[in-house]
């Protein structure tokens, strides 16, 4: 067991002395992961740095019921990419408000198979279509896209192989492809 799911079963058995510390070894790699996510989303009116991004992150994950149902590191990622997910839509979705009508605002979605760029609430719809039809894709895709995690990662935070994931990752970007496809050309 890692130092990291040590610390989070303490925090989440009301060791708060164990926050500190757990913050200390996953601030850094969520750092990381939000600088990937803001610098592929260079067309998004992002007004959030990765450190902010992180802050609000973890903002919402502490104050989180959901703490308690973390199972380790990888687990904790996935719930930080849905996090990650959330507050960018909200702030987008804060931010169009102001907009001038007809305003494009793009999220570059290549890395998922796609050549074309699609706004964060074209990825948002899709992915909760997604996730009425295969939350696990769905799932998949959130993890991969929001918190940049490797496909080994994804397979411990799912609790499934290497090339299950694989397999899965390869049948969410065809579906994700086919569906910008269909929004585009409709």
């Amino acid at each position: 067991m890692g130092e990291v799911t040590v610390l989070l079963r303490q925090w989440q058995e009301g060791d708060q002395a164990a926050l500190s510390p757990l913050t200390e070894l996953v601030y850094e790699d969520l750092r990381r992961r939000a600088s990937m996510l803001v610098s592929r989303s260079s067309g998004l009116a992002i007004s959030l740095e990765p450190p902010e991004l992180v802050n609000e992150c973890f903002l919402k994950l502490t104050a989180s019921e959901s703490r308690g149902d973390w199972r380790d590191r990888a687990h904790f990622l996935a719930v930080a990419a849905r996090a990650m997910r959330q507050i960018l839509v909200d702030q987008f979705r804060y931010q169009s408000a102001g907009m001038r009508a007809g305003q494009q605002v793009t999220l570059q979605t290549d890395h998922l198979g796609q050549d074309t760029s699609s706004d964060l609430f074209e990825l948002d719809r899709a992915l909760e279509r997604l996730a009425e039809l295969d939350s696990t894709l769905a799932d998949l895709v959130e993890m991969k896209f929001f918190a940049g995690m490797s496909i080994a990662e994804l397979a411990l935070a799912t609790g499934r192989s290497e090339p299950t994931v694989k397999r899965q990752w390869r049948a969410a970007r065809v579906w994700l492809a086919r569906y910008f496809d269909e929004q585009h050309d409709g």
